[in-house]
């Protein structure tokens, strides 16, 4: 568990908690204060799972939240020009990695953030889902992150970092 602290703008804020439910998943659970800094109010719950895609900073992610879930790919080298720079490179190439990938992406350059994301969403459920269907949801997921590695591998490749 830890607390943002200090004198930053809203960092005395929010408390982030990670837990590993019963069946070995990682949880966030992200609790913001209230204005006041009175009571916790629950922000976000969501498990997470990533893995490097090769490259520093460039990293692939299942994500699932309550009612639904999501594969991206995350640009987060620590600088907000290089960031930009890569997305901006990669998105120069969206046509032929959407044909590749089978369908179309989300891409989310985040203005105002340090990071970006390109990230196809899996809309037939999240872990509130029955959990009859998650075995679908979880099949969706690997087949959709298959293929946005596939399709991503060659503008990766390309890039000059």
């Amino acid at each position: 568990m830890s607390e943002e602290f200090g004198d930053w703008d809203e960092s005395r804020r929010r408390i982030d908690l990670l837990a590993i439910d019963s069946q070995a998943n990682l949880v966030v659970i992200e609790l913001k204060r209230t204005s006041d800094s009175g009571h916790m109010e629950l922000q976000a719950i969501h498990q997470w799972l990533g893995a490097s895609s090769g490259i520093r900073g460039l990293g692939f992610n299942y994500a699932v939240n309550q009612e639904e879930a999501k594969v991206e790919l995350y640009v987060d080298r620590g600088q907000v020009s290089e960031n930009k720079r890569i997305f901006d490179e990669l998105q120069s190439h969206k046509a032929e990695i959407e044909v590749t990938f089978g369908s179309e992406l989300i891409w989310e350059r985040l203005e105002g953030k340090r990071a970006c994301r390109i990230k196809k969403v899996i809309g037939i459920g999240g872990y509130r889902s029955p959990e009859t269907l998650w075995p679908a949801i979880q099949a969706e997921m690997v087949k959709a992150m298959t293929s946005l590695e596939h399709a991503l591998q060659a503008p990766l490749d390309a890039l000059e970092l």
